[in-house]
């Protein structure tokens, strides 16, 4: 007489103490399900220890956030600050070797270049100059080195923003709201600025 075991359904003979195939103790019986150890999730704090009601942060951004390691709105300021003086000497010294007015033309210009060296600087090293200098870096949303295509939509879109100084104040306030402390251009690049090193 053969016994069926209750776990596998692998048939045993009727005087086997266990089963041959999974190993269950017939006098114990079919185990049940292994308990699931209950994970805490990390989410996303607001201050005061409440969940903001928004979607689920790339894991990144999480880390980050919690890490401490999201740049600052005050840093990212003085860094865009710095960058906007090496770009505007690099492009005033551009203007006088190639003749630029300040029509139409020499406008699409500015903002080409702007746009150009920007994109080489986050794609190369992935920071800009004033980034750079602050110990700040950009990265892709989850944590890796940004795309040069990525880099250029953040650049492109940043400095279309600035073209209009109001839409660049409500982007500037936004940015200040953010949880993520990231800005239009950011969302639209799905990028994230950390404080490098910090919290390693």
């Amino acid at each position: 007489m053969n016994t069926t075991c209750p776990s596998c359904n692998a048939t045993n003979r009727s005087s086997a103490p266990w089963c041959g195939q999974c190993g269950v103790s017939f006098a114990m019986g079919a185990p049940g399900p292994a308990p699931v150890p209950s994970q805490p999730t990390i989410g996303p704090l607001a201050p005061g220890g409440g969940s903001w009601d928004h979607e689920p942060l790339p894991p990144a951004v999480q880390q980050a956030l919690f890490m401490g390691r999201l740049a600052g709105v005050g840093r990212r300021r003085l860094a865009r600050i710095l960058d906007n003086i090496v770009i505007g000497i690099l492009l005033a010294s551009g203007e006088l070797l190639l003749g630029l007015g300040e029509d139409l033309t020499g406008f699409l210009v500015w903002i080409t270049l702007a746009v150009a060296f920007e994109t080489a600087m986050l794609a190369g090293l992935g920071a800009t100059p004033g980034k750079l200098a602050l110990g700040l870096r950009v990265t892709g949303a989850d944590g890796g080195r940004l795309t040069v295509g990525a880099a250029a939509i953040r650049s492109l879109v940043y400095h279309l923003l600035a073209i209009v100084p109001l839409i660049l104040l409500l982007a500037a306030v936004a940015m200040e709201r953010d949880q993520r402390q990231q800005g239009w251009h950011d969302h639209a690049a799905n990028t994230a600025v950390l404080r490098a090193g910090a919290g390693a």
